[in-house]
Formats: structure tokens, sequence, C-alpha cells
């Protein structure tokens, strides 16, 4: 099983601090004083309509574009981190990879054991068994051997998470993990969401369905035109005024056809 890093910020609960973040390209901001925090052992929704900045919003915590502000991890501004270090505290799921290497599918989740080995060292039981775990966990534990490139884009995906969860991170960041995922492993990913937050990590993930984001999540963050609408408690941001106000339309509650796993 993948073990998660102890946690050893100065709030012990809290893993992730967003501190007044702008993010600009060119002339355009995409964010704008944008603040919320996440909790270790809570799924956190990131929601809002197209071009909100969901995406740019986990790109920056991930600390792959610049910002202003600061995103501090586990007490640590992200900025002060060297990429080893990052990818040891930050597991990061893209919404769309661009891995097309040649490579196994084990070899493709066996990137996520980078910060824990020496550079080129070997592969110890202990990455190994990290690996087989978190491919077990996203059901792809049947496609270790087959290439990623012959991969269906649902099956990538899974592989990618796999990747991510590889790493032990304490904090994981999704960006529409769910897209492109039938409704079995869609449901299957929440779940695993679900459990990851309740062995201790922070989930941080974007969202398109608000039905999902009020049954899966604990908290939200509700962005529109790059800035936060309301933050907190799912029920008060998943709700009737955030929700005509952002997305202009009338909240029905329990209207959505509904799925669970079957038993």
């Amino acid at each position: 099983m993948v073990e998660l890093d102890p946690p050893d910020a100065p709030h012990p609960d809290v893993a992730l601090a967003v501190q007044q973040v702008r993010v600009r390209f060119g002339a355009t901001t995409a964010l704008d004083d944008v603040s919320f925090t996440a909790r270790y052992g809570g799924i956190t929704a990131i929601l809002g309509p197209n071009a909100a900045g969901k995406t740019t919003l986990l790109r920056a915590i991930a600390g792959l574009i610049p910002h202003d502000g600061a995103v501090v991890v586990a007490g640590i501004d992200v900025a002060r981190l060297e990429r080893r270090e990052r990818a040891r505290r930050i597991g990061y799921v893209p919404q769309h990879s661009r891995l097309d290497a040649p490579l196994s599918v084990f070899g493709v989740v066996a990137q996520g054991r980078y910060a824990h080995r020496g550079g080129v060292d070997a592969l110890r039981a202990a990455d190994r068994a990290a690996i087989e775990d978190a491919l077990q966990r996203v059901d792809a534990l049947d496609l270790a051997a087959r290439s990623f490139a012959a991969l269906s884009h649902g099956q990538r995906r899974r592989v990618v998470i796999a990747r991510a969860l590889a790493t032990g991170a304490r904090l994981l960041l999704f960006d529409e993990p769910t897209a492109s995922l039938d409704v079995g492993h869609a449901l299957a990913f929440l779940r695993l969401a679900r459990e990851l937050a309740d062995a201790g990590a922070a989930v941080v993930v974007v969202l398109h369905g608000l039905d999902d984001a009020r049954r899966f999540a604990d908290d939200g963050v509700l962005l529109d035109a790059g800035q936060v609408v309301t933050a907190g408690p799912i029920a008060r941001v998943v709700a009737a005024e955030p929700v005509r106000e952002v997305y202009g339309v009338e909240l029905i509650p329990d209207a959505a056809l509904g799925f669970r796993e079957a038993t």
C-alpha cells in the first residue's frame, strides 16, 4: 500500500493555504485574489463554469506557473521547494496529459517514485509495492505490461492517476479526473478519493458535476471569471444562491439522475 508522508505543518490539519493568488497571462488576469484552505482528511472541490480559472488554479498550486501571492503546502511556500521535494509533497493529475512515451504502464507509474529514489537508482521493493498498489487502486493492474501509447484515453487517465498515487504525496490535485471515464470508473474514482481523504490525504479536485461535488466533497471553492464567489462547506457552496449567480440556473434538489456502485 502507498504510504503517505507524515504531516509536518505548524497547523497539522491544514494541508494547503492559498493566499491572495493572482495569475496573469500578458494583459489578461486569469486569477485575481484567490484565497482558501484545504485540510488533511478532506475533499475540496474546485467548481465553476468554463474559463473560470479552475485549471490555472491547480497549476499554480502545483508550482507549474508563476503567480503573485502565496501557495503554502504543509507550512512551506511552494515557491521555496526544489523540484524533488515538491514532487514528494504534491501529486498532480492534469486535465490533459501530454505523455506519449513508448513506456509500459508500469514504467509510467514508476515515474511517480522519482522523488523517493536517487536519480537513476533501481526500483526498490518499496517502490514496486507502491506502484502495484497504485495500479490496483485504479483497476489497472492488469494493464501493467501494456504500452501506455496503446491505451484508450480513459485507460490513460486511470494510469496517470495511479502515477500520482504512487508518489505517496499527502496533497493530491486532480483536474477533472472523471472526464473520459465511464460511469463505473468515474464512481470508482470518487470512492477512491474518499478513501484517500479518510486515510489522511488532502484531495483537491476540479469537478464539473455539482451533484458529484455535493455527494462526495467536504468543502468547495466556487470560481467565476478568476475570482472566488464563495468557499467553505460544500452544502454552502453548492446552494441555490451561488449556483444562480454563477451558472444562471435554478438548483433543483435531488433532481439529477444518480448512480451507485453495484454490490
